[in-house]
């Protein structure tokens, strides 16, 4: 059966009235590169940076440049997810560590600077075979479904408010629902909500009312609100990430016009905010050093790498396949005593003696993996690079494979598989982490599909299969 493609124009996508937002990537790729060159100059190493250091986060930002030079010409969101998750993450990590060289992180376990720039190498290798997995016989397999036309006139958005209103309930008052708490919170997961909502705001925004629109954008303004107060330091990065995603599935290319770059470029002190004002709510350190910290996914990667061998006691597949039992198959009782890896990894750089469920209620915490420790502590170096080679070329391949007759169910899959690379697998918590939220929530999320669908089936003149 032939899957419909949109046509790309033989024009860049600046002479098309915009700029494309990877064109805006380079732009900020090439500013962190010359701000890591000036800091360096000026500020000279410390104990996590050196001469070696500086060159591989150049090579970084060379490597990433070549990235966004390839997903202009091509555009692919796997991609591009890839490299924000690069600049934001781990190359302007460097650029606060000349700046402030605290890092909680790398205060666990004995840490050099040899250890850094072994891992800066890994991550730059890895990168690579993320590349090559990602675009790797994918063709023109990342356009959108096409949306029949539809004509001007009223859509239901009762039912897709009314859901994320109850989310916000939910998370603010979870008293209220008494014993169904824990029930309606997996239904109601806010992130899968807030990914199906935005692509029911993207895929028919042009037939909403302008009161509809009024209404949809307020929803999303109560969403960070309520994540902040509920003590989230990321709402505006987990907004800004999750839209990505579904502008990715429903109209592919991202181009916006300058005045949008501005405003993203406004946000970002409102994000400095947000974090420091969550961070405080959390009865929490929040100072920049604290909030370059929790940014700093190269520390983490670092980090997991130089300590791999005491890590392994836990991130192998045997303490995940206990931690999947007790977590997401037992509710209510527990088999081997086994938490996650994510949550057990505090009690070794602790040096507690034994790892159960009682020791971690008495501090709990998640240490995010990131892709490249999780490869590295399961595989080694050279395997680690093959697994993640592999794993990224099925996510383009299941994500082109992706078919549905309904374009707005199609969308949303192709949404929450870009939500799951960029969270589970770039951000990695673990495999077992995965697995449990997957157990937990496949079918609450074709529950929520289903009641998505049935307000798109509302919008005038589209029904299913219109997409052929």
């Amino acid at each position: 059966m032939n899957k419909p493609h949109l046509k790309t124009s033989v024009l860049p996508p600046e002479r098309e009235g915009g700029i494309d937002f990877n064109s805006f990537l380079a732009a900020i790729n090439a500013a962190i590169a010359a701000a890591i060159v000036l800091l360096f100059f000026f500020r000279g190493p410390n104990e996590y940076i050196n001469t070696c250091t500086i060159c591989l986060a150049l090579v970084f930002a060379a490597q990433n440049h070549f990235f966004l030079l390839a997903a202009r010409r091509h555009p692919n969101p796997f991609l591009t997810l890839l490299i924000m998750h690069a600049l934001f993450f781990y190359e302007f990590r460097v650029v606060t560590l000349l700046l402030d060289p605290y890092s909680l992180v790398l205060e666990r376990n004995l840490f050099e600077i040899a250890d850094m720039n072994r891992a800066f190498l890994f991550i730059i290798l890895a990168n690579f075979s993320i590349f090559a997995g990602v675009t790797m016989c994918s063709g023109k397999g990342f356009e959108p479904a096409l949306l029949p036309a539809a004509p001007a006139g009223g859509v239901r958005v009762l039912l897709p408010v009314l859901l994320f209103s109850l989310a916000v309930v939910t998370k603010l008052k979870p008293e209220l629902f008494g014993g169904f708490k824990g029930y309606v919170e997996v239904l109601l997961t806010y992130e899968v909500l807030l990914l199906l909502f935005l692509v029911f705001m993207f895929k028919y925004f042009h037939v909403f009312t302008g009161r509809q629109k009024i209404l949809l954008f307020s929803v999303v303004l109560v969403f960070l609100v309520s994540k902040t107060l509920s003590g989230s330091r990321a709402a505006l990065l987990t907004l800004f990430f999750c839209s990505f995603c579904a502008w990715s599935a429903v109209m592919g290319r991202l181009v916006l016009k300058k005045k949008v770059y501005l405003v993203l470029a406004a946000l970002l002190p409102a994000a400095v905010a947000c974090f420091i004002l969550a961070t405080r709510i959390r009865a929490d350190n929040s100072s920049l050093s604290s909030m370059f910290g929790r940014m700093g996914f190269l520390d983490m990667s670092a980090e997991m790498m130089a300590s791999s061998s005491r890590y392994r006691r836990v991130i192998n597949f045997e303490h995940y396949f206990k931690s999947i039992v007790d977590s997401g198959l037992t509710p209510g009782f527990n088999v081997f005593n086994a938490p996650k890896a994510a949550n057990a990894v505090s009690l070794i750089y602790r040096n507690q003696p034994e790892i159960s469920f009682e020791t971690l209620n008495a501090r709990y915490q998640a240490d995010t993996f990131t892709v490249y420790g999780e490869a590295y502590a399961l595989f080694g170096f050279l395997a680690g690079l093959a697994g993640i080679f592999v794993a990224s070329f099925l996510f383009q391949k299941i994500y082109r494979l992706l078919h549905d007759r309904d374009p707005f169910k199609l969308a949303a899959l192709r949404a929450v598989f870009l939500y799951i690379f960029y969270f589970f697998f770039l951000e990695s918590l673990g495999l077992d982490w995965f697995m449990v939220d997957l157990i937990r929530g496949v079918v609450p999320f074709f529950v929520l599909l289903y009641l998505f669908s049935i307000a798109a089936r509302s919008v005038p003149g589209n029904t299913p299969g219109g997409d052929k």
